[in-house]
């Protein structure tokens, strides 16, 4: 029989949906009685990584502040159910490598550095502020101060470099309150004994008495000083006082050596001085620290550095804000017990000197003490040339090269001009 185009056209159309519809239940059929198979676990390695958080430092590899932190992380990243890699970077590569590193989405999740680097890092967003619920009142006012921007904090205070007294208890029975009390020498120190050496132009350790009268070296906001002011100036003739009190050209190293030789009973110093001191004397349990005397009735402020605890952008890409926060947390609280005890470093959890081994501690809590009236170091790289700048007038007045007011007033105009640059 003889088909019609037309009834050709419908016969291959019955066949095409016939051979779809046997394909169909022969799929079905296959499928019936199986289990729907499971996506494909992604390799644990992938997996770790992705739970992987990097922490930076500049603290020397090895060393018992590097030993410490491990410990610290290496415990707590349990809890958390995280991996964690503290990696050493040197301190003149750091802020190079940070910002081309995490540029490129690599680098660190938390780090550990200066907190003068603040504002550069939060204004070119590689920081996230901390929620720091729960931990900020363990913190001194003064120093928490020191991490914030724009209401919000961006760090944990970690670690605290601030000078002090530091005394000979041997010599110098009880450390002086007043810095009148040296200069008119009523401590009663024997014959033949400095009561006080110091290398007087370091405007670091010199900064409590110009910072005490109001004498600000720098004030990043306004690029203003006022180390020019009457105040600055009974400050500088007080340190020619002290510099002419003790031998001549002073400079760290022979203050550390004058001291360890018991023929000097004080000096200025900061937590890097201790450590100078343990290579040169045998014992230090005669050894005290103490706030730095006041003057003219003003209490002494010197400038304090801190070494603080960041949370980079990268941790919030990765979805691990919240982990990295915990870690922060744990490693500016009570994981800094393990690190001042290991590595000898003052840090700025308050808890800490409360009660137990710090709170006993004449050394470490009294750098701790001094720090509580301490004024943290304007948060710009400019504080070291500034420093720079008030180490070379305060030289000059001291070895009578320039009279007070004019090397101070010289001292000034380089530092507004360094603020307007």
């Amino acid at each position: 029989m003889k088909l019609t185009l037309r009834e050709k056209v419908m016969l291959v159309v019955i066949i095409v949906l016939a051979l779809a519809l046997a394909t169909s239940l022969f799929y079905i059929a296959n499928l019936i009685g199986k289990e729907e198979p499971k996506p494909a676990q992604q390799p644990q390695s992938i997996q770790a990584m992705r739970r992987r958080i990097v922490i930076w430092t500049c603290w020397e590899e090895g060393g018992d502040a590097w030993s410490a932190l491990q410990d610290v992380t290496g415990s707590y990243a349990k809890e958390l159910d995280v991996n964690i890699t503290i990696e050493y970077v040197p301190l003149d590569e750091y802020k190079y490598r940070l910002f081309k590193s995490v540029q490129h989405g690599e680098g660190p999740d938390v780090f550990i550095a200066p907190h003068e680097w603040l504002l550069e890092l939060a204004k070119s967003g590689l920081l996230i502020p901390i929620n720091v619920t729960g931990v900020e009142e363990e913190f001194p006012a003064n120093i928490l101060e020191a991490v914030r921007w724009e209401g919000e904090i961006y760090a944990l205070p970690l670690k605290i470099e601030v000078p002090a007294l530091i005394v000979n208890t041997e010599l110098v029975e009880t450390p002086p309150k007043t810095l009148e009390d040296i200069l008119e020498n009523r401590l009663g120190v024997k014959k033949g004994v400095y009561p006080l050496v110091y290398p007087v132009d370091n405007a670091f350790l010199s900064s409590g008495w110009f910072y005490g009268l109001g004498a600000y070296y720098y004030d990043p906001n306004t690029g203003n000083t006022k180390i020019d002011s009457v105040e600055g100036e009974k400050v500088l003739q007080l340190l020619i006082d002290l510099a002419n009190a003790m031998p001549k050209d002073v400079n760290a190293r022979t203050a550390i050596k004058l001291f360890a030789e018991g023929k000097a009973g004080m000096t200025l110093g900061s937590p890097w001085t201790i450590n100078m001191l343990k290579n040169c004397m045998k014992d230090l349990s005669a050894i005290e620290v103490a706030p730095i005397p006041s003057y003219l009735g003003e209490k002494a402020r010197p400038l304090m550095c801190l070494e603080v605890v960041y949370i980079s952008t990268l941790a919030k890409k990765k979805g691990l804000a919240e982990e990295a926060t915990e870690i922060a947390k744990h490693m500016a609280t009570k994981g800094s017990l393990s690190i001042a005890d290991k590595a000898r470093v003052v840090i700025a959890w308050r808890k800490a000197y409360e009660e137990g081994p710090l709170a006993q501690d004449k050394i470490l809590s009294g750098f701790y003490e001094q720090a509580l009236s301490a004024v943290p170091a304007p948060p710009t790289e400019k504080i070291s040339e500034v420093l720079c700048i008030v180490n070379n007038y305060i030289r000059l007045a001291i070895n009578g090269q320039v009279p007070v007011k004019e090397a101070l007033d010289k001292c000034a105009d380089e530092i507004r001009a360094l603020g307007a640059s």
